[in-house]
């Protein structure tokens, strides 16, 4: 399927707002100067500003290694399921439904 999100990859790069608010910046690109994605910003001083940032910025290498998986569980599955390994079939399924599910809320 085609991407319907601004294609990556992205990067975090600080930013300080003019009233000196700091935060991230989410950028498409590595060089600085592309389209602003998302900022982070927190409400008071968190920890968690800087990995928020970098998993919104992970996200598009994200959801193209997670196609790329469950592309190869499905093959995986039929494997298991042929040798006789159901309960590593229904295990392996139940994580293609998972990934798949991720997938779609990802690309809707």
């Amino acid at each position: 399927m085609e991407a319907k999100h601004t294609p990556g990859p992205w990067a975090v790069e600080v930013d300080t707002r003019q009233d000196g608010q700091p935060g991230y910046a989410i950028r498409q690109g590595d060089d600085g100067y592309g389209a602003v994605i998302a900022e982070t910003r927190p409400d008071e001083p968190s920890t968690n500003t800087l990995a928020n940032a970098r998993i919104i910025a992970a996200a598009p290498q994200l959801l193209a290694a997670l196609r790329d998986m469950t592309s190869w569980a499905d093959s995986l599955g039929e494997v298991a399921k042929n040798c006789g390994a159901i309960d590593r079939s229904v295990m392996l399924n139940s994580a293609i439904a998972s990934a798949r599910a991720a997938i779609a809320r990802a690309e809707a």
